[in-house]
């Protein structure tokens, strides 16, 4: 019975340390730009 809730504990630690990583790697990727923009058009004017 000890073996199986050690077990079940350890497995629970091991999903929880990589849930971290992926929620870690997500917020890195969500803070790059949507896009990158080539060349400005020149009919913009500047402010």
């Amino acid at each position: 019975m000890c073996v199986v809730l050690l077990g079940f504990g350890l497995t629970l630690l091991v999903l929880g340390i990589i849930g971290q990583y992926i929620a870690q790697m997500y917020n890195e990727v969500k803070n790059r730009p949507k896009y990158i923009i080539n060349e400005c058009s020149s009919n913009i004017k500047k402010m």
